[in-house]
């Protein structure tokens, strides 16, 4: 059976996405009785395409000349229709994201050093004036916030700490895409650098926790040997005053005590 075919380069369409889906070409399929597929490969600058890997086109073939020319004008029908963002989505946001489109990650560190008066964990942990905490901050752009037992920090829920022990919550927010996503030749680069973008600030932000949790640690350690070695190390210097006066004599034994010559 003689077979038609033809090619057609979507590369630079602004509907390539709609073109490329399954669901579109299983459409035309049935509407015209050609198959279509997807191949090349998208290039933002046509520069840089290869023989092997040429620019992002449809393959189209048929049974007919005129399945072919349906499929065709189909094809380029939804190439030159306009293009209409989707309207905003009324359901509520999944979790990792922020009104305004902004998107987060988050983790956690626990600090592990159990609570102690004679030890202020928290006070050394966020530094004078919150000074660490703000460093890692400004270095990396997350937020960083103490919470968790002993922590002080009363979550807006539940308006106590939380039930956690001690630990750093990093969030960090990615806002850099906004002013990007009008763009909708890079819509899909853009995300792929966003989950690099993300990922890469939370981390560094944990490394710079754990750094100044080990510090403290380290410090903790020395405060515990120092308590083993010295038993009143952190305790009060000044001795516990003595009872006042013997205990009353015990029933029985006064006849004892007594001189003889009163018996």
């Amino acid at each position: 059976d003689m077979e038609f075919t033809t090619d057609i380069t979507i590369n630079d369409c602004k509907n390539r996405y709609l073109l490329t889906k399954g669901s579109t070409q299983q459409m035309i399929q049935k509407e015209t009785g050609a198959d279509v597929t997807t191949r090349g490969k998208y290039y933002p600058d046509k520069q840089l395409a290869t023989e092997k890997d040429p620019p992002l086109f449809l393959h189209v073939t048929a049974s007919t000349r005129e399945a072919l020319n349906a499929a065709v004008k189909k094809i380029n029908e939804l190439m030159e229709q306009s293009f209409t963002p989707a309207p905003p989505s009324t359901t509520p946001r999944p979790p990792g994201s922020h009104p305004g489109g902004k998107q987060f990650v988050q983790d956690k560190v626990f600090i592990g050093i159990e609570p102690d008066r004679t030890f202020n964990a928290r006070a050394k942990i966020v530094g004078p004036q919150g000074a660490y905490v703000k460093h890692i901050q400004q270095e990396t752009g997350a937020k960083v916030q103490l919470k968790g037992r002993g922590s002080g920090y009363v979550e807006p829920t539940s308006g106590t700490e939380a039930f956690e022990p001690l630990h750093i919550h990093i969030t960090y927010v990615n806002s850099r895409l906004k002013k990007y996503m009008h763009i909708v030749f890079l819509t899909i680069l853009l995300f792929l650098f966003y989950r690099c973008w993300s990922q890469e600030g939370l981390d560094k932000a944990k490394k710079l926790c754990e750094d100044l949790i080990n510090t403290v640690k380290a410090e903790w350690d020395r405060h515990k040997a120092q308590q083993a070695a010295y038993p009143s190390y952190g305790r009060s210097p000044y001795p516990r005053p003595p009872a006042y006066g013997p205990p009353p004599p015990i029933a029985g034994v006064r006849s004892i005590l007594l001189p003889n010559k009163l018996m």
